[in-house]
């Protein structure tokens, strides 16, 4: 069974029960709300509902401001320390800013319980979540 968990022009977030996975596409640059909009539903549901899995398409997020970046980073270091995303799937384009940004993901997760991978594909994304 799939879920909304959040909707807008430039992004769609759902909840899968069935696999306990979350989908994040960026559908187009956001605008500078959308991003804590977006995160702040999501940590939401995240207390609500068991998330093991996320796969997140940023190829069309556009660029994140430094503030942004800040706060989420604060809110992912509470996503740690609970413990209970065993996986995070990032499908990126192949640019500098998305392999810098996918690596400052990957290095906040270092030494936790989550595994984080990058791909350039959705469904290579997926396969590497559902059979990890």
């Amino acid at each position: 069974m799939e879920e909304t968990i959040y909707s807008s022009s430039y992004v769609e977030c759902t909840y899968q029960s069935d696999d306990r996975l979350v989908l994040v596409e960026w559908r187009k640059e956001m605008e500078p709300d959308e991003y804590r909009k977006l995160f702040t539903a999501l940590l939401n549901f995240w207390n609500q509902r068991p998330v093991h899995l996320m796969l997140s398409d940023i190829r069309r997020e556009g660029l994140v401001k430094i503030e942004d970046a800040r706060w989420l980073n604060d809110q992912i270091q509470k996503v740690i320390r609970q413990e209970k995303l065993q996986r995070l799937a990032l499908v990126t384009e192949d640019t500098i800013f998305a392999s810098a940004y996918s690596g400052m993901l990957q290095n906040k997760f270092q030494g936790s319980t989550t595994q984080v991978a990058v791909f350039h594909q959705v469904e290579a994304a997926r396969t590497w979540l559902l059979n990890g």
